[in-house]
Protein backbone atom coordinates (compact mmCIF):
# COMPACT_ATOMS: atom_id res chain seq x y z
CA UNK A 1 0.00 0.00 0.00
CA UNK A 2 2.83 2.41 0.76
CA UNK A 3 4.24 1.97 -2.74
CA UNK A 4 0.80 2.57 -4.27
CA UNK A 5 0.26 5.79 -2.32
CA UNK A 6 3.74 6.99 -3.20
CA UNK A 7 2.90 6.21 -6.83
CA UNK A 8 -0.17 8.46 -6.68
CA UNK A 9 1.89 11.29 -5.19
CA UNK A 10 4.63 10.72 -7.76
CA UNK A 11 2.15 10.99 -10.62
CA UNK A 12 0.97 14.32 -9.21
CA UNK A 13 4.47 15.70 -8.70
CA UNK A 14 5.55 14.36 -12.08
CA UNK A 15 2.72 16.04 -13.93
CA UNK A 16 3.79 19.14 -15.89
CA UNK A 17 1.01 21.52 -14.99
CA UNK A 18 -0.92 22.96 -17.87
CA UNK A 19 -0.93 26.72 -17.38
CA UNK A 20 -3.34 28.97 -19.24
CA UNK A 21 -0.19 30.71 -20.47
CA UNK A 22 0.72 27.49 -22.30
CA UNK A 23 -2.32 27.68 -24.56
CA UNK A 24 -2.48 31.41 -25.31
CA UNK A 25 0.03 33.77 -26.88
CA UNK A 26 2.56 33.91 -24.00
CA UNK A 27 5.22 31.72 -25.63
CA UNK A 28 5.71 29.35 -22.66
CA UNK A 29 5.43 25.55 -22.55
CA UNK A 30 4.39 24.67 -18.98
CA UNK A 31 5.60 27.68 -16.97
CA UNK A 32 3.10 30.47 -16.17
CA UNK A 33 3.54 33.97 -17.58
CA UNK A 34 2.15 37.22 -16.12
CA UNK A 35 0.46 38.33 -19.35
CA UNK A 36 -3.19 38.09 -20.32
CA UNK A 37 -5.13 38.37 -23.55
CA UNK A 38 -8.09 40.70 -24.02
CA UNK A 39 -11.10 40.57 -21.63
CA UNK A 40 -13.70 37.97 -22.64
CA UNK A 41 -11.05 35.91 -24.45
CA UNK A 42 -10.83 32.19 -23.71
CA UNK A 43 -8.71 29.13 -24.43
CA UNK A 44 -9.23 25.38 -24.66
CA UNK A 45 -6.66 22.66 -25.28
CA UNK A 46 -4.55 19.83 -23.93
CA UNK A 47 -1.08 18.82 -22.84
CA UNK A 48 0.18 15.31 -23.63
CA UNK A 49 3.24 13.91 -21.88
CA UNK A 50 5.14 10.64 -22.02
CA UNK A 51 7.56 10.21 -19.10
CA UNK A 52 10.05 7.37 -18.72
CA UNK A 53 10.66 6.03 -15.17
CA UNK A 54 9.26 8.93 -13.09
CA UNK A 55 9.36 6.85 -9.87
CA UNK A 56 12.18 4.51 -8.80
CA UNK A 57 13.21 2.52 -5.74
CA UNK A 58 16.38 3.57 -3.90
CA UNK A 59 18.15 0.73 -5.72
CA UNK A 60 17.35 2.42 -9.03
CA UNK A 61 14.73 -0.15 -10.04
CA UNK A 62 11.67 1.46 -11.61
CA UNK A 63 8.34 1.44 -9.76
CA UNK A 64 6.73 2.93 -12.87
CA UNK A 65 8.32 2.23 -16.26
CA UNK A 66 6.39 4.80 -18.28
CA UNK A 67 3.49 7.23 -17.88
CA UNK A 68 1.32 8.43 -20.75
CA UNK A 69 -0.64 11.35 -19.34
CA UNK A 70 -3.03 13.94 -20.74
CA UNK A 71 -4.25 17.12 -19.14
CA UNK A 72 -7.28 18.93 -20.57
CA UNK A 73 -7.62 22.62 -19.80
CA UNK A 74 -9.87 25.56 -20.47
CA UNK A 75 -10.36 29.03 -19.06
CA UNK A 76 -11.01 32.62 -19.85
CA UNK A 77 -10.24 36.23 -18.97
CA UNK A 78 -13.26 37.28 -16.93
CA UNK A 79 -11.96 40.73 -15.95
CA UNK A 80 -9.22 43.07 -17.27
CA UNK A 81 -6.58 41.43 -15.01
CA UNK A 82 -8.12 38.10 -14.03
CA UNK A 83 -8.14 34.73 -15.79
CA UNK A 84 -9.91 31.65 -14.40
CA UNK A 85 -8.57 28.16 -15.21
CA UNK A 86 -9.90 24.59 -14.96
CA UNK A 87 -7.84 21.47 -15.72
CA UNK A 88 -8.37 17.70 -15.49
CA UNK A 89 -5.84 14.85 -15.66
CA UNK A 90 -6.32 11.65 -17.65
CA UNK A 91 -3.94 8.67 -17.76
CA UNK A 92 -4.53 6.65 -20.96
CA UNK A 93 -1.63 4.36 -20.07
CA UNK A 94 0.74 3.62 -17.19
CA UNK A 95 3.25 0.82 -17.71
CA UNK A 96 4.58 -1.01 -14.65
CA UNK A 97 7.42 -3.49 -14.18
CA UNK A 98 6.44 -7.07 -13.47
CA UNK A 99 5.77 -7.04 -9.72
CA UNK A 100 3.24 -8.92 -7.62
CA UNK A 101 1.31 -5.73 -6.98
CA UNK A 102 1.31 -4.42 -10.57
CA UNK A 103 -1.75 -6.47 -11.60
CA UNK A 104 -3.85 -4.64 -8.98
CA UNK A 105 -3.36 -1.24 -10.60
CA UNK A 106 -5.44 0.46 -13.24
CA UNK A 107 -3.72 1.41 -16.46
CA UNK A 108 -6.49 3.68 -17.74
CA UNK A 109 -7.63 6.19 -15.15
CA UNK A 110 -8.82 9.68 -14.30
CA UNK A 111 -6.52 11.96 -12.32
CA UNK A 112 -7.22 14.96 -10.12
CA UNK A 113 -8.86 18.20 -11.26
CA UNK A 114 -7.62 21.74 -10.57
CA UNK A 115 -9.59 24.98 -10.29
CA UNK A 116 -7.80 28.29 -10.01
CA UNK A 117 -6.84 31.51 -11.68
CA UNK A 118 -4.21 34.13 -12.42
CA UNK A 119 -4.30 37.76 -11.33
CA UNK A 120 -2.03 40.04 -13.37
CA UNK A 121 -1.14 42.97 -11.13
CA UNK A 122 1.06 44.56 -13.79
CA UNK A 123 0.54 43.34 -17.35
CA UNK A 124 1.98 45.46 -20.18
CA UNK A 125 0.39 44.65 -23.53
CA UNK A 126 3.36 44.96 -25.88
CA UNK A 127 6.67 45.16 -23.97
CA UNK A 128 7.97 45.57 -20.44
CA UNK A 129 7.88 43.69 -17.15
CA UNK A 130 4.78 42.06 -15.71
CA UNK A 131 3.92 40.82 -12.21
CA UNK A 132 1.21 38.29 -11.36
CA UNK A 133 0.09 35.71 -8.84
CA UNK A 134 -1.66 32.45 -9.58
CA UNK A 135 -3.25 29.86 -7.32
CA UNK A 136 -5.32 26.72 -7.65
CA UNK A 137 -7.06 24.11 -5.54
CA UNK A 138 -6.48 20.45 -6.32
CA UNK A 139 -9.59 18.28 -5.98
CA UNK A 140 -9.38 14.60 -5.01
CA UNK A 141 -11.36 13.48 -8.07
CA UNK A 142 -8.93 10.86 -9.36
CA UNK A 143 -9.37 7.11 -9.60
CA UNK A 144 -8.02 4.96 -6.75
CA UNK A 145 -4.18 5.03 -6.71
CA UNK A 146 -4.25 7.93 -9.20
CA UNK A 147 -5.26 10.70 -6.80
CA UNK A 148 -2.85 12.66 -4.63
CA UNK A 149 -5.73 13.93 -2.48
CA UNK A 150 -6.78 17.46 -1.68
CA UNK A 151 -4.18 20.18 -1.96
CA UNK A 152 -3.33 23.49 -3.52
CA UNK A 153 -0.65 25.72 -4.90
CA UNK A 154 0.19 29.41 -5.09
CA UNK A 155 2.94 31.28 -6.94
CA UNK A 156 4.30 34.75 -7.56
CA UNK A 157 5.31 35.33 -11.19
CA UNK A 158 7.64 37.87 -12.77
CA UNK A 159 8.14 38.07 -16.51
CA UNK A 160 9.10 40.33 -19.36
CA UNK A 161 8.64 40.97 -23.05
CA UNK A 162 11.33 42.77 -25.02
CA UNK A 163 10.81 42.73 -28.79
CA UNK A 164 11.22 39.06 -29.78
CA UNK A 165 12.50 37.92 -26.38
CA UNK A 166 10.37 36.76 -23.45
CA UNK A 167 11.27 35.44 -20.00
CA UNK A 168 9.62 34.47 -16.72
CA UNK A 169 10.50 33.31 -13.21
CA UNK A 170 8.15 32.05 -10.50
CA UNK A 171 8.31 30.89 -6.90
CA UNK A 172 5.63 29.53 -4.60
CA UNK A 173 4.42 26.74 -2.38
CA UNK A 174 2.68 23.43 -3.04
CA UNK A 175 0.49 22.09 -0.22
CA UNK A 176 0.11 18.30 -0.18
CA UNK A 177 -2.35 16.64 2.20
CA UNK A 178 -0.48 13.35 2.69
CA UNK A 179 -2.33 10.63 4.64
CA UNK A 180 -1.08 10.56 8.28
CA UNK A 181 -0.10 6.88 8.17
CA UNK A 182 2.57 7.33 5.50
CA UNK A 183 5.98 6.81 7.06
CA UNK A 184 7.58 8.30 3.97
CA UNK A 185 5.89 11.44 2.72
CA UNK A 186 6.50 13.85 -0.12
CA UNK A 187 4.95 16.63 1.92
CA UNK A 188 4.44 20.28 1.09
CA UNK A 189 7.24 22.00 -0.75
CA UNK A 190 8.80 25.16 -2.07
CA UNK A 191 8.47 25.22 -5.86
CA UNK A 192 9.93 27.44 -8.53
CA UNK A 193 10.82 27.72 -12.16
CA UNK A 194 12.18 29.90 -14.92
CA UNK A 195 12.00 30.08 -18.69
CA UNK A 196 13.18 32.05 -21.67
CA UNK A 197 11.84 32.09 -25.22
CA UNK A 198 12.45 33.94 -28.45
CA UNK A 199 10.18 34.44 -31.44
CA UNK A 200 12.52 33.27 -34.18
CA UNK A 201 9.81 33.99 -36.76
CA UNK A 202 6.45 35.68 -36.50
CA UNK A 203 4.75 32.30 -36.07
CA UNK A 204 7.57 30.25 -34.47
CA UNK A 205 8.88 30.47 -30.90
CA UNK A 206 11.88 28.62 -29.41
CA UNK A 207 12.25 28.22 -25.67
CA UNK A 208 13.72 26.43 -22.66
CA UNK A 209 12.42 26.01 -19.11
CA UNK A 210 13.53 24.58 -15.78
CA UNK A 211 11.62 23.93 -12.58
CA UNK A 212 12.32 22.45 -9.17
CA UNK A 213 10.90 21.34 -5.83
CA UNK A 214 12.29 21.50 -2.26
CA UNK A 215 10.20 19.89 0.53
CA UNK A 216 9.60 21.92 3.68
CA UNK A 217 9.98 18.86 5.93
CA UNK A 218 12.21 15.75 5.88
CA UNK A 219 11.00 13.07 3.47
CA UNK A 220 12.56 9.99 5.06
CA UNK A 221 14.75 8.15 2.56
CA UNK A 222 13.02 9.61 -0.49
CA UNK A 223 15.01 11.95 -2.66
CA UNK A 224 14.09 15.45 -1.50
CA UNK A 225 15.24 18.13 -3.96
CA UNK A 226 14.19 17.55 -7.56
CA UNK A 227 14.53 19.50 -10.79
CA UNK A 228 13.73 19.03 -14.48
CA UNK A 229 14.50 20.85 -17.73
CA UNK A 230 12.67 21.11 -21.05
CA UNK A 231 13.28 22.66 -24.47
CA UNK A 232 10.57 23.26 -27.05
CA UNK A 233 9.39 24.83 -30.27
CA UNK A 234 5.99 26.46 -30.63
CA UNK A 235 4.01 27.19 -33.77
CA UNK A 236 1.00 29.40 -34.37
CA UNK A 237 -0.24 28.34 -37.82
CA UNK A 238 -3.16 30.77 -37.83
CA UNK A 239 -4.85 33.29 -35.60
CA UNK A 240 -5.89 31.60 -32.36
CA UNK A 241 -4.28 28.20 -32.95
CA UNK A 242 -1.31 26.92 -30.94
CA UNK A 243 0.98 23.88 -31.11
CA UNK A 244 4.15 23.17 -29.12
CA UNK A 245 6.48 20.18 -29.10
CA UNK A 246 9.22 19.69 -26.52
CA UNK A 247 11.35 17.28 -24.57
CA UNK A 248 13.51 17.19 -21.47
CA UNK A 249 14.77 15.23 -18.52
CA UNK A 250 16.30 15.23 -15.07
CA UNK A 251 18.51 17.89 -13.52
CA UNK A 252 18.22 16.65 -9.90
CA UNK A 253 16.89 13.09 -9.77
CA UNK A 254 14.05 12.18 -7.41
CA UNK A 255 10.29 11.73 -7.22
CA UNK A 256 8.66 12.99 -10.39
CA UNK A 257 11.83 13.61 -12.40
CA UNK A 258 11.83 11.05 -15.24
CA UNK A 259 14.83 9.90 -17.19
CA UNK A 260 13.27 11.54 -20.24
CA UNK A 261 10.03 13.25 -21.18
CA UNK A 262 8.14 14.12 -24.37
CA UNK A 263 5.67 17.03 -24.30
CA UNK A 264 3.00 18.16 -26.73
CA UNK A 265 0.48 20.96 -26.29
CA UNK A 266 -2.22 22.07 -28.67
CA UNK A 267 -5.08 24.47 -28.24
CA UNK A 268 -7.23 27.28 -29.48
CA UNK A 269 -7.46 30.74 -27.93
Amino acid sequence: MLILLQMASALDVDRPQLSGSSLTSSGTLTQPAPFLDEPDSYYVGALITVAKAPLRFETGEAVIDEVFGTELGFGGVVAPRLRLDVAMDLFPGVRFPQHEWSAELETMAVGDARIGGLWAMVAPRAAGVGVATDAHVRLATGSPFFTAGWGGQGRAILGGRHRRLGWSVDVGADWVNDPPYLDRSLGSALIGGAGVHVWALEQVVLGAEIDGRHPFAPTGNLEADTSEWAAYVGYTPCSGAQLSVGGGGTVLAGIGTPESRFLLTFGYF
